[in-house]
């Protein structure tokens, strides 16, 4: 997975997701153009503090995001700072991870480059976590709740005979 996709899953699953303005002319880093594909999840990322770049103003959109890339960037999506990580990155963010279970079954080191599975994965386990000084799951930012053991029927007819709030599953309606 690369930086720039593991940043549009955190911003898919973020309050920073509403920030998403593609169009726009600007880039806050000099190697993601602003009509890259990316550009716009970038920028609010960047925005809603979600990420950062290196200090030479590049964002590396292409180079594979390490796991405490990925880790650091889904605990600000529920609104953690670098003030409760502590200064020595990434040991605190881990650790913080690791206690907020955003890695149970994630089985991977500092250094190492995530697969789509241990993204979706820390995903998962992110938005089923609790937001910072909250009791609410980050799950409850997309009015929703989560069913497990479930499979969503896809197809192109329209089922009449449902209202337009529910969905058809292998476990009914």
């Amino acid at each position: 997975v690369s930086r720039a996709e593991c940043t549009k899953v955190v911003v898919a699953l973020s309050e920073s997701k509403d920030m998403v303005a593609a169009g726009l002319k600007i880039s806050p880093f000099s190697d993601v153009k602003y009509n890259d594909w990316f550009a716009p999840y970038v920028q609010a990322a960047v925005t809603g503090g979600l990420c950062e770049g290196y200090i030479d103003g590049s964002f590396h959109p292409n180079a594979r995001v390490t796991y405490e890339e990925a880790i650091t960037m889904l605990l600000r999506a529920l609104g953690y700072t670098n003030d409760d990580f502590g200064v020595s990155w990434p040991y605190g963010q881990i650790g913080m991870a690791n206690n907020l279970e955003i890695t149970d079954g994630v089985n991977s080191s500092i250094g190492s480059e995530l697969t789509r599975r241990q993204i979706a994965r820390m995903a998962y386990n992110t938005l089923t976590t609790r937001q910072k000084g909250s009791n609410t799951k980050l799950l409850s930012v997309f009015d929703c709740e989560m069913i497990e053991d479930v499979t969503i029927i896809s197809t192109s007819n329209e089922n009449s005979s449902l209202s337009s709030d529910k969905i058809l599953t292998s476990d009914g309606t």
